[in-house]
């Protein structure tokens, strides 16, 4: 008995001390992986962190065109359109009715804010709020991530100077969705590795889905596509108990509940400005069928997949080894890629696709980036974050490259126009209407003026080119200005229209551009092509036709002024036939 009790002792013993020393390796280990992790950086470090990215953030905005010191309004159609958004809507105007566009309402908003005290600090404001925003964003969601400092900082840098230079100083709505998206993105991430530990969170993550979806609406797609991964999602997680069923249906509710929020604020800014019709079309409707499959999108397509691949390349490759694994994260990575599939289509084959429409790919491939980055261990290190980021390095400065060249090649255009914007501001005030025949807004937004009627694209549907021709005759322009090398939309009706009320201008001479002035408004100016004409026509006639026009140039100055007083374009709007229009097809 006594052998017996010593044995079990000697046993016990030795378990026990085989016991200890498994937990003493174990906790060695543990500590060896804190170690390699990196501790958490202390406030001094955020701090200067912060600082740096705000510095960066700060000098970077100095890019932008909203930046009114030393930067032109001079871009192409789409940036064009948007810096014209904000000055138009503070004199009356109003987007999907004035001017034709598929970004969302709540990005003109920010527009229209943003250049209401008549100039662009604002808006240059906004932009550099939100470029910082960004790149604290990435840097904080780096971290949770476990990457380095080093490498969260670098990655967050690197993702601005992208974004600044895809987006080439043009006031695009993608820019200001990337904030909205990342925090999306971050949370979908969570709800696939089941880290979600409220529910009640859906109703911010519905929130920001919709504040993205009314800022670029092709993110919509996006949107779905997450519901039908959640609910395969929900199906794949077994046992499929009461409990799951109702956190499930929990979930969809407050995320109803969230998206709802945004969605019934946007649709009582449409209602309360009369643009919620043609809002709906130009931005759900209008992209699919304006896809086009010319030579120009096939080059797009091709470019803009060489700019993914060098830029993105390296999580293509991780996303593709994460699809062949069978982890349980796997299901996350399929909606990544067919996310970024279906919006990366969308977009280049969009006839108003700009590059900078592709930083919404950013927040997109931003996970499979920080984990590309995680799985490299301790082999992380300051050398090898800078290798790993030459072919991204590569891509932004092809796009930079890209930039700079179409700059150099535009510059007698942007120069031409200019000098037609300089024109129209003398000789114009801001009662005064024109129309441009041209590839973009430039003149519109330089001048100071509104634009008479919005000039569709070639890809629209008839209803948008019967509206500028059966609107047309209609309106009444000081001015209009015609681009000789344009062949888009309105060029035979506008042609129509100077052959019977305008005439050319004698004063103003261009390589690119003529410059149309209405009859009357001011013979010393215009050459007068109707006087041609009717040579044969009698002295009494053209007596009448010279006090005619005496009697309209010698108004009093204090109708001119009564005329100027008024407010600049509601007094325009009680008479518009675009209005007029708008009522008959869209019911506004």
């Amino acid at each position: 008995m006594v052998k017996e009790k010593n044995t079990y002792s000697r046993r016990s013993k030795y378990y026990s001390e085989a016991s200890v020393i498994k937990t003493n390796k174990t906790e060695e280990t543990q500590t060896k992986n804190i170690d390699n992790l990196e501790e958490p950086p202390k406030k001094e470090k955020n701090f200067f962190v912060f600082i740096l990215l705000l510095l960066i953030s700060l000098l970077v905005s100095l890019s932008f065109n909203s930046f009114p010191i030393f930067n032109e309004f001079y871009s192409g159609l789409k940036e064009s359109i948007n810096n014209y958004s904000g000055f138009a809507m503070n004199n009356g105007q109003m987007p999907y009715r004035n001017f034709y566009s598929n970004d969302g309402p709540i990005f003109f908003l920010i527009n229209e804010l943003g250049n209401k005290f008549g100039n662009t600090w604002i808006l240059w404001g906004v932009e550099t709020l939100n470029l910082i925003f960004v790149s604290n964003l990435i840097y904080k969601i780096g971290r949770s991530h476990n990457i380095s400092t080093f490498s969260a900082t670098f990655i967050s840098i690197l993702s601005i100077i992208g974004v600044a230079v895809a987006i080439n100083g043009g006031n695009l709505a993608a820019g200001f969705a990337i904030y909205p998206i990342l925090l999306s993105i971050d949370f979908i991430d969570k709800i696939f590795n089941n880290q979600v530990d409220k529910d009640s969170k859906f109703i911010i993550f519905g929130s920001l889905q919709a504040i993205s979806v009314f800022i670029t609406p092709a993110m919509l797609l996006v949107n779905i596509l997450f519901f039908v991964f959640f609910f395969i999602k929900f199906l794949k997680e077994k046992p499929v108990n009461k409990q799951k069923i109702y956190s499930f249906i929990y979930r969809i509710l407050s995320y109803i509940f969230g998206f709802l929020i945004i969605f019934y604020l946007t649709i009582y800014y449409g209602l309360i400005n009369q643009f919620l019709v043609p809002a709906a079309e130009q931005m759900f409707i209008l992209p699919f069928q304006s896809i086009r499959f010319d030579s120009s999108s096939i080059l797009n397509l091709v470019v803009s997949l060489i700019l993914l691949l060098l830029i993105f390349g390296k999580q293509l490759v991780y996303l593709a080894k994460k699809l062949k694994s069978s982890e349980k994260g796997n299901l996350f990575y399929k909606f990544i890629i067919l996310a970024s599939l279906l919006y990366f289509i969308l977009t280049v084959l969009s006839p108003m696709y700009v590059v900078g429409d592709l930083v919404i790919l950013l927040p997109l491939f931003l996970i499979p980036i920080l984990n590309s980055h995680n799985q490299e261990g301790e082999k992380s290190s300051v050398l090898l974050g800078v290798k790993s980021s030459f072919l991204p390095l590569l891509g932004i400065l092809v796009i930079l490259a890209y930039d700079v060249y179409t700059q150099v090649e535009k510059r007698p255009i942007f120069e031409e126009e200019s000098r037609v914007a300089s024109f129209i501001h003398k000789n114009t005030n801001i009662k005064d209407r024109v129309l441009v025949l041209s590839d973009d807004y430039n003149i519109y937004v330089n001048s100071k003026r509104l634009a008479t009627l919005p000039i569709p694209l070639n890809s629209y549907p008839e209803i948008y080119k019967k509206h500028f021709t059966e609107t047309l005759p209609k309106t009444e322009s000081k001015f209009i200005i015609e681009n000789k090398n344009y062949d888009g939309v309105g060029k035979k009706s506008v042609n129509t229209e100077l052959d019977s009320s305008y005439a050319l201008n004698k004063k103003f001479k261009s390589n690119d551009f003529e410059i149309y002035e209405r009859i009357g408004s001011d013979d010393s100016l215009i050459d007068d092509k109707n006087s041609n004409k009717n040579k044969g026509s009698s002295k009494e006639k053209t007596e009448s036709s010279s006090s005619s026009s005496e009697n309209i140039n010698g108004k009093s100055d204090q109708e001119i002024q009564s005329t100027e007083d008024a407010v600049p374009d509601q007094q325009y709007n009680n008479t518009d036939p675009n209005q007029q229009y708008n009522q008959q097809y869209y019911g506004q």
